[in-house]
């Protein structure tokens, strides 16, 4: 008896959180509106020298990087 009784338990358990689910789900849903997802040039065509590489294995970065400066050297060079 016990085993069924678990079992029922369950049942009403799992069926109460799925109803909560779905009424969060509707809350969500009515706080927070579906935003359209824009392709990538569309999102970016306000922006200045805006260009979309597709090809994300190659990187080009935009400004150098900056020379790498030992801080040792630059104490010594300061003093």
């Amino acid at each position: 008896m016990a085993h069924k009784a678990s079992f029922a338990t369950c049942f009403t358990i799992e069926k109460t959180l799925r109803r909560n689910s779905k009424a969060l789900k509707k809350e969500a849903e009515a706080t927070f509106p579906a935003v359209p997802i824009q392709p990538v040039e569309a999102a970016t065509a306000h922006l200045p020298n805006a260009s979309v590489d597709h090809d994300l294995r190659r990187t080009t970065p935009n400004d150098p990087e900056p020379e790498s400066v030992d801080p040792f050297t630059a104490e010594i060079e300061e003093s």
